[in-house]
């Protein structure tokens, strides 16, 4: 997913997970809570951010049973 907003530092980026947001009004707790979740999944989530270019946030989980070489029953 890829943004067309203010775009963010590498020491924002950095930040993103704990308490943390770029909006005068968040706290930073969905992204938290999100990355959380994707991780306890074996997933990743990657930024890449410019300022004044926006953001790209890539999503990456995978496949069900992958992990073990199992199938699903």
């Amino acid at each position: 997913m890829t943004d067309e907003g203010p775009g963010m530092t590498r020491d924002q980026i950095s930040q993103l997970g704990s308490f943390y947001s770029t909006k005068e009004t968040g706290s930073g707790i969905g992204t938290m809570v999100t990355r959380s979740i994707i991780e306890q999944m074996k997933g990743t989530v990657n930024y890449e951010s410019e300022k004044s270019k926006g953001t790209t946030v890539q999503l990456t989980l995978p496949l069900s049973g992958a992990e073990t070489g199992s199938e699903n029953e």
